[in-house]
């Protein structure tokens, strides 16, 4: 079974995970948590408001992703 990349959301907190989620035409979010990352290494890779600094801060992210 083959997923609508339309369909996912890819939570991630390294660019790499950024980069292979775009690649599959999949949307992605960063949350940093307890990541030695800032938000300046996503520069030019995913826009500033879907980086979060806590998985806590996700929520209003999600409730709009599930009802799109």
């Amino acid at each position: 079974m083959k997923l609508d990349p339309s369909s996912v959301l890819v939570v991630e907190n390294a660019p790499l995970g950024v980069e292979a989620a775009k690649r599959a035409d999949i949307e992605p979010v960063v949350v940093l948590n307890n990541s030695p990352l800032r938000a300046e290494d996503f520069t030019n890779l995913i826009a500033p408001n879907n980086i979060y600094a806590e998985t806590k801060n996700l929520e209003a992210k999600l409730v709009e992703w599930c009802n799109h």
